[in-house]
């Protein structure tokens, strides 16, 4: 992942070593800061700095990316409903309620993967959704639920979730 000549990726090491010294550096954004530094001409001060990150990583246990969210989340009043994060990849998909009772949905699946294994990610987080619902007993709308930023039933947004799997190639990132 290369970034633009005039980014600047300093600020963004120090945050990570910042977070890395508490143990809240998910895995995903272990990966993220990792590469945007390979393969640039680093500085010689963040040079210093990612040896610093590789430092705090080895020695402090870092939170998972389901704990990282379930703080943020928290942090403004909701709950993590649902969440699954991939540890060999950059695909995730997760189901929130705020603070007021409505629902967010988001999905991402990593777009290195190959079209088929994108599939298959997104066929393992139906899965996995289903499961959950079952436990919910919030059944799936047999209608075509339309993607908006909210909903207010959780029928509704576990639909809307389910929906978007059904479409891997429209949720590459």
């Amino acid at each position: 992942m290369k970034h633009s000549k005039g980014y600047n990726i300093l600020p963004d090491l120090m945050d990570a070593v910042s977070d890395a010294k508490k143990g809240q550096l998910s895995p995903y954004w272990q990966r993220r800061i990792i590469q945007e530094c390979e393969g640039e001409d680093l500085t010689p001060q963040e040079q210093t700095v990612l040896e610093r990150l590789h430092e705090a990583l080895e020695n402090v246990p870092q939170w998972t990316d389901e704990e990282a969210l379930c703080a943020e989340i928290a942090g403004q009043g909701g709950q993590v409903l649902f969440c699954h994060f991939f540890q060999k990849h950059s695909s995730f998909s997760e189901l929130t309620q705020d603070k007021h009772g409505l629902y967010s949905i988001a999905a991402l699946i990593d777009c290195t993967l190959s079209p088929g294994e994108r599939k298959e990610v997104a066929h393992e987080m139906q899965n996995l959704l289903a499961e959950q619902m079952e436990s919910w007993n919030a059944g799936q709308c047999q209608v075509l639920i339309p993607e908006k930023g909210k909903y207010e039933d959780l029928q509704c947004a576990t639909s809307a979730l389910m929906q978007m799997l059904d479409q891997p190639e429209r949720i590459c990132g």
